[in-house]
């Protein structure tokens, strides 16, 4: 609540909020079951997750939006499929690859990191400024992140896992994306 401003968006910040709960049940329910279906393909999942997406929310813009007023020119067209295929359908099947080797605990920590990302590139790169309230946040996020790791090792033992994708081990980066090759 703190890293998306919500709290400083008054009566909106409920409705936010209870986005935010759908959002975060929504995406558990896609790290589990990525983690049972194993035997698809990653490219799969993904058109698979992207398809089933696209036509839930087919209705919803047909209803809230003027389609009749859209105009299809080269370059936004362009910029779409460029957004569409690269950042959304390579990016997914990089994450959907990876999330299925290793344990959940450690995608949904990892996934922690997302807003984080955001702020701080927004900050780096768009030259956003950062409240307070948002610092606040990504601190209080990144300590969420490391107590529940900690706790995972607790019960786990001091004996690591034998996987490579031990949640107790050193994280590689090569690891999350490209699982296959390491």
């Amino acid at each position: 609540m703190l890293v998306s401003g919500v709290l400083e968006t008054g009566l909106y910040g409920l409705k936010g909020i209870i986005l935010g709960l759908v959002s975060a049940v929504t995406y558990a329910v896609i790290v589990m079951l990525n983690k049972t279906l194993k035997d698809i393909s990653a490219g799969d999942r993904t058109i698979m997750q992207l398809g089933i997406s696209s036509i839930v929310m087919l209705p919803y813009v047909l209803l809230t939006e003027n389609v009749a007023a859209l105009e299809f020119t080269f370059a936004p067209v362009m910029l779409l499929l460029v957004a569409g295929i690269i950042h959304t359908g390579f990016a997914y099947t990089l994450y959907f690859g990876s999330i299925a080797g290793i344990p959940a605990q450690t995608a949904a920590v990892l996934s922690y990191i997302d807003p984080i990302t955001a702020i701080l590139l927004s900050v780096v790169l768009l030259r956003e400024d950062m409240s307070a309230v948002s610092a606040i946040g990504c601190v209080l996020v990144i300590g969420a992140m490391l107590v529940s790791k900690r706790s995972s090792r607790r019960r786990k033992g001091s004996q690591p896992p034998n996987n490579k994708f031990s949640t107790t081990a050193p994280f590689h980066t090569e690891q999350f994306f490209f699982p296959v090759l390491t």
